[in-house]
């Protein structure tokens, strides 16, 4: 498609990035030759100034800097209901499928008065809601004054002191760096949404071994039966047919999510990557297996979605309005347990928390009705 609009409009400059742009940047420029500029995530900020060169030299670009926290200083602070703030870039962690490490670098952490500079900032553009971002969040090591050390834990405290801010969220959490520090402010800290991301990967010790993923099922279960004393939906990630799992252990993952009954899952079937580990070892499972085993869960998965968004009807909830629906019939909002619900759209566009029912759940869809505004 990119080669036809190309040949159509000569003038259109391609840009390609993202950790694909950074791992595959010259196998893609001599594949796709009409490409522009091909640049990694470190990059981003650059782009400007990268057009312009492109323009005036008439050059093909394939820049993939090294990590630059400065990167950040140039963040588009659109006026957006809920907001992503990047704390942190890059793992240390090297799971042996992952790609992270090779593309986004080294784990590097954001100045702190930095960050709450930002929220405050965009409390006062109508910003309801907080996301704070990184591969491994929940591992942010920030310093003050160059000696006092800060973290995750600390940030939310400090956002929960701002009055307009009314939900805060983190995303990606690694189940070991998720301390019991941070597990406790899901009791202490009203803002923090009742929902959390955290990848499982597999219900299997041995293959958690293998991935390099750092804990065992029994510290997984362990965290999850503390968030569950509050009612906290919990996400994951799964990955079925990675090298070494066998039907054994395909059955533990199944075992896992009827314990856990996970509110969402993004599961697929393992991909080699290049550069890591698992991409050389032996993965004698079938292809036809693995895609039997994916529906398998993803089956199961979604009968826990469908039962929870069943069990939300006739109950109250907060919700953040987030835009109005392409066909103008209604207005999109997320509840605290990060559940989109749609409510009819009576004209008035609202940029604020509102107190809602769940009437109905259709498709995994819910929509609502309005009892007041907040």
């Amino acid at each position: 498609k990119l080669k036809f609009i190309k040949k159509k409009k000569k003038d259109i400059l391609i840009i390609i990035t993202g950790c694909l742009a950074t791992q595959e940047g010259k196998n893609l420029h001599n594949k796709f030759p009409f490409i522009n500029i091909i640049i990694g995530p470190n990059t981003i900020h650059k782009i400007p100034n990268l057009i312009n060169k492109t323009i005036i030299n008439n050059k093909k670009i394939n820049k993939n800097l090294t990590f630059e926290i400065d990167k950040f200083k140039y963040m588009n602070y659109e006026k957006f209901s809920s907001f992503f703030i990047p704390i942190s870039e890059g793992c240390n962690r090297h799971c042996t499928y992952c790609i992270v490490p090779h593309t986004r670098g080294k784990e590097k952490n954001r100045n702190f008065y930095e960050i709450i500079t930002e929220v405050i900032f965009l409390s006062k553009q109508n910003t309801k809601e907080i996301i704070l971002l990184g591969q491994n969040v929940n591992n942010f090591k920030g310093i003050i004054k160059k000696k006092y050390k800060t973290n995750l834990a600390l940030i939310i405290y400090y956002i929960n002191e701002i009055k307009n801010i009314k939900r805060i969220r983190f995303i990606t959490s690694h189940p070991l760096f998720l301390s019991n520090k941070i597990l406790q402010l899901f009791f202490k800290i009203k803002k923090l949404a009742k929902s959390i991301h955290i990848p499982i990967q597999s219900g299997s010790n041995k293959i958690l071994k293998i991935m390099k993923r750092g804990y065992k099922i029994d510290d997984y279960i362990e965290k999850i039966n503390i968030l569950k004393k509050k009612n906290i939906t919990i996400s994951t990630d799964i990955i079925i047919g990675f090298p070494e799992e066998n039907n054994e252990d395909f059955i533990k993952t199944i075992s896992i999510i009827k314990y856990t009954k996970f509110d969402k899952s993004y599961s697929f079937i393992y991909n080699k990557r290049k550069n890591t580990l698992a991409s050389k070892m032996n993965n004698a499972t079938s292809y036809s297996t693995k895609k039997e085993r994916l529906k398998i869960i993803q089956i199961l998965l979604n009968k826990y979605t469908t039962i929870i968004n069943k069990n939300m009807i006739n109950k109250k909830y907060n919700i953040l309005y987030s835009k109005i629906s392409k066909n103008k019939k209604y207005i999109e909002g997320k509840t605290e347990n990060n559940r989109i619900v749609k409510i009819k759209n009576n004209k008035n566009k609202i940029k604020n928390k509102i107190k809602i029912i769940i009437i109905t759940s259709k498709n995994n869809s819910l929509e609502g009705k309005i009892i007041w505004k907040i």
